[in-house]
């Protein structure tokens, strides 16, 4: 509780500073950047149960997947006088997000903190000339960044239903500043600032294959209905589809909730919208995204809605009862001062059920 006290301190006396910097310094003038040549482009993915795909070329078919699910406050992204992004997992999942946008030097020209599962870019990234989106609907709310001079574009995504609510953050840069960069989005082990409590030992309600089958049920709805025909995927696309699988099952054992799977599937959703198959450029990635994104979400909605019907049918009908070899229970009877043993035999029924819950 404490260090969620303390991180939120933090993004509000950030937040505070930025505000009282920048109506003093920068109100008299937008700053115009200059678009750097684009080369190959990178993208990491935070997402769901404070799972890592780690920075790897959209144009290649390897991403390295791993987990960070201690709780603590941890640096994802960062690459000095231009950006940093900060997350804060709880129970293995990302509540909270953070990010300060720089112009080169150490002064602070945009922010984006979350607060209550809603998330906000503070007003002088308009006036510094830093493209901020908001959408939202009834279930889904995003937000979408893109930087020219950072080469650096971000997409969050929230379902305000989701089970547990979370945050998945999206981040891409180029091949050149990627290698500049360091944090949970580099390398194969998870450093954090402040470790608390590991959760090891899950509650287990669900066996193995029952998890296999709602996470093919999720996905497999999905893939359906939003995604193109298998012939048209990208090696890197199915990588992605690999990783939300393991995720999926994952994220089903940590929080022992069948509808947890619905949280990776904005992972893939973004993929979709963003069509890095045919990214070329930086500036693509946030203007491919917002395209149809409304509707999109909509239909996304539609599918997780499908996938939770299909699922609660198929627990709800998983009921089996096992009956035992009879029995031989021998009771005493005490009669004035003789003792007779009568013997009787029962049949004990045991009914086992995984039941349709709600929350």
């Amino acid at each position: 509780m404490l260090c969620c006290i303390l991180f939120a301190t933090i993004l509000a006396k950030c937040y505070g500073s930025f505000e009282m910097n920048w109506n003093e310094a920068l109100d008299n003038s937008a700053i115009v950047f200059s678009t750097a040549p684009d080369d190959d482009i990178y993208k990491c993915v935070s997402y769901t149960g404070a799972h890592i795909d780690i920075s790897h070329s959209i144009n290649q078919d390897f991403s390295d997947y791993k987990d960070c699910q201690s709780s603590g406050l941890y640096n994802l992204n960062r690459r000095d006088r231009y950006f940093k992004i900060d997350i804060d997992v709880q129970r293995s999942w990302i509540i909270e997000v953070s990010a300060i946008i720089f112009n080169g030097t150490i002064r602070p020209i945009c922010g984006i903190n979350s607060f209550d599962f809603s998330i906000r870019p503070t007003e002088s990234c308009e006036i510094n000339g830093i493209n901020v989106t908001i959408t939202e609907t009834d279930r889904f709310e995003t937000l979408s960044l893109y930087y020219d001079m950072g080469n650096l574009t971000i997409i969050t995504t929230h379902n305000k239903f989701g089970e547990p609510p979370h945050f998945n953050i999206n981040i891409w840069q180029t091949q050149s500043n990627t290698n500049n960069s360091y944090g949970l989005c580099k390398g194969s082990t998870c450093i954090f600032q402040s470790e608390r409590s590991r959760l090891t030992n899950y509650q287990r309600s669900y066996a193995d294959d029952v998890i296999i089958l709602i996470c093919d049920i999720y996905i497999r709805n999905y893939l359906a209905s939003m995604a193109s025909q298998p012939r048209q995927r990208s090696l890197h696309y199915n990588r992605t589809v690999d990783n939300v699988q393991k995720a999926c099952r994952a994220d089903i054992q940590i929080e022992d909730w069948p509808h947890a799977a619905a949280g990776s599937l904005e992972v893939l959703f973004v993929e979709d919208q963003v069509d890095s198959e045919n990214v070329t450029t930086m500036s693509e990635i946030q203007a491919n995204f917002q395209t149809n994104l409304e509707a999109n979400l909509l239909k996304l909605a539609e599918v997780i809605a499908l996938s939770r019907a299909e699922v609660d049918e198929m627990l709800a009908k998983m009921t089996t009862t096992i009956i035992t070899t009879p029995t031989t229970v021998i009771t005493e009877t005490e009669i004035t001062s003789q003792s007779t043993f009568v013997s009787s035999t029962t049949v004990s029924t045991a009914t086992i059920t995984i039941p349709q819950v709600c929350r």
